[in-house]
């Protein structure tokens, strides 16, 4: 079972340009790089370029002019386009951009922007209740729906809201993050209607992080005529500040301003093409020609470093680490779930630094002079303002599980009765960043005879599901959340979507619900963190890799403008259209 290749590259830290030879890893994906900026207003927490190569981060928001067409590649195709039964963050960056939420996140160009932040949408103003179960909602006047049939430019109205809310708590695969009735960890009861212009929304306690909840994706406000006038699969009629023009499948998705927008003489854009992608070649071509104003977060080191000094023209500015958690765990099957000694060993395979330098690029931005902080992974996603360093002494007893000790491995492995039987590690066909499954399962054939096994997208989603119980070994999955108590929430719980565990986790699950009803913030700090030492020695899922929406550098042409923002939601798009709404087109720049 020993792999003569892993235990040299364990052993000698190659470098990334000769791992990516031998596991075939070719794209930059989401990551665990935090990358630094210029000017000191990096986003990114780095420090200063010394490579020349950064362009400085301003807003020029006060600049902008009307116009343009945005066209940029969104390398993931999507199944459904229904805002409220889609469980695909790809599809979910499609359709932010034409749905209103109910509040929406702020941004920022230097700081993350809190929950302080949030301001309306759809709801233009709200007040809690002294004991903190009632918030009461008031509806934006004359926010207008698409003005093409069947909406016909109308105003929103709350049987719109009512029909919206129905709908999700019938067929929306995400409800159990927030719905009482379906989990012990959701927070609202549900939504009253006393009128023309209230919405009400009824909390099963108290919970300061209802206006993340509402301004995240789990609740999409569409019209009435969604119902039986409206095709959602394929089509879209809201009242964002874009409208979907036209959908074919695979190819484009052209997006057009909203003229009854309320923001003010936003967007700036005349509209966006999403284009669908796949090979890198086309991509990177594309870019060159001008065809794509962005190269977006899939693209090597190698090729953004290329690209810059090719074209000394294009902007190269650090990708934001901000935002929701969000995470790559592996999941344990029943062979694994008896017995902690296997899940400990497992993780003492793995070696966080090694997957970094092989997957990630760092030595390849290091070497042209740029920043790259690196962090390993815990059970609660670094991206998380609340994330435990699994290498720091914070992290307590557990800490020494996520330290590399093949020996020790193999110690646990035989204490546990493993005696070389063969296992299954699944994974979703082509999908995964940076060939991190297959790198993954190289260092775990340093003791354990495993197999990798990609399977089709449907059947893998329907193994997620039974969290464990619907297979023997290992999953690759995936999770994500508005804010960390969500994120331990929907993993650790029997009803979150991303659960880990069939059934409650001992001491976990209690612990995570107590938590989530702790209104003191120190002290629910203080829980979350004792839950992060708790779970690294019961080690219920492997945290492998965090999904940030952008990690290292990115290109931009340089008549795209304003084009750098901090988000939270899971990617600069996916929770929030604030950005696009913003970015505009300098034609002098292009000529």
């Amino acid at each position: 079972m020993q792999n003569n290749y892993w235990s040299k590259l364990l052993d000698r830290r190659i470098s990334r340009r000769r791992a990516l030879a031998v596991t075939g890893a070719t794209a930059l994906g989401a990551a665990f790089l935090a990358a630094c900026g210029s000017d000191g207003n990096d986003g990114g927490g780095g420090s200063q370029d010394s490579s020349g190569l950064l362009t400085p981060i301003k807003d020029e928001t006060g600049s902008a002019v009307r116009g343009g067409i945005f066209p940029y590649n969104h390398s993931n195709n999507v199944v459904t386009l229904d805002p409220h039964s889609t469980f695909n963050a790809a599809a979910w960056a499609l359709i932010t951009p034409v749905y209103s939420t109910m509040v929406k996140y702020g941004k920022s160009t230097t700081e993350f922007p809190g929950a302080d932040k949030i301001t309306g949408d759809a709801m233009q103003s709200w007040e809690a209740a002294p004991d903190g179960l009632r918030v009461t909602y008031k509806l934006r006047p004359n926010h207008k729906f698409d003005a093409r049939p069947p909406t016909n430019g109308r105003a929103m109205t709350v049987e719109d809201v009512r029909w919206s809310w129905q709908r999700v708590k019938a067929v929306s695969p995400v409800t159990a993050d927030i719905l009482r009735e379906k989990s012990p960890t959701g927070t609202i009861d549900d939504f009253e209607f006393p009128d023309a212009n209230t919405v009400v929304v009824k909390l099963a306690e108290p919970y300061g992080g209802l206006q993340e909840t509402l301004a995240y994706w789990y609740l999409y406000i569409g019209p009435v005529e969604g119902e039986d006038k409206i095709d959602l699969k394929s089509d879209m009629r809201g009242s964002g500040p874009f409208r979907l023009e036209r959908y074919e499948p695979s190819v484009i998705m052209e997006y057009k301003r909203n003229p009854d927008w309320y923001e003010k003489d936003q967007p700036f854009l005349d509209g966006f093409n999403a284009l669908f992608i796949s090979e890198a070649a086309a991509q990177e071509a594309q870019f060159e020609a001008g065809t794509l104003w962005t190269t977006g977060a899939d693209v090597v080191p190698e090729t953004i470093l290329r690209l810059k000094r090719a074209h000394a023209r294009v902007e190269m500015t650090p990708q934001s680490v901000y935002g929701a958690p969000g995470q790559y765990p592996m999941l344990f099957g029943t062979r694994f779930a008896k017995d902690v000694r296997l899940r400990r060993a497992v993780s003492m395979l793995y070696d966080r630094d090694a997957l970094i330098d092989a997957a990630y690029g760092t030595q390849t931005w290091l070497d042209a002079g740029l920043d790259v902080k690196t962090y390993w992974d815990g059970h609660l996603a670094n991206r998380a303002g609340e994330w435990l360093d699994p290498s720091s002494s914070d992290m307590g007893e557990g800490a020494k599980y996520f330290k590399q000790d093949i020996a020790e491995a193999k110690k646990l492995l035989e204490a546990a009765g493993y005696k070389g039987e063969k296992l299954t590690f699944t994974i979703r066909a082509n999908f995964g960043p940076n060939n991190v499954p297959e790198i993954l399962h190289g260092m775990m054939r340093e003791a354990l005879n495993v197999d990798i096994q990609p399977v089709e997208q449907n059947r893998w989603r329907e193994l997620k599901a039974t969290a464990g119980a619907g297979f023997e070994d290992f999953l690759w999955s995936t999770a994500n959340s508005y804010n960390a108590e969500g994120f331990l929430a929907t993993k650790y719980t029997p009803g979150g979507k991303d659960k880990v565990a069939p059934d409650p986790i001992p001491n976990i699950t209690d612990a995570i619900l107590k938590m989530r009803r702790e209104l003191d913030d120190k002290k629910r700090l203080e829980m979350i963190k004792q839950i992060q030492r708790d779970l690294a020695k019961e080690m219920p899922d492997l945290p492998v890799v965090s999904t940030l929406p952008v990690a290292g550098y990115t290109l931009n042409q340089p008549w795209l403008r304003n084009s750098h923002w901090i988000v939270p939601g899971f990617n600069q798009w996916a929770s929030t259209a604030r950005p696009l709404t913003v970015f505009w087109y300098d034609k002098a720049k292009q000529t």
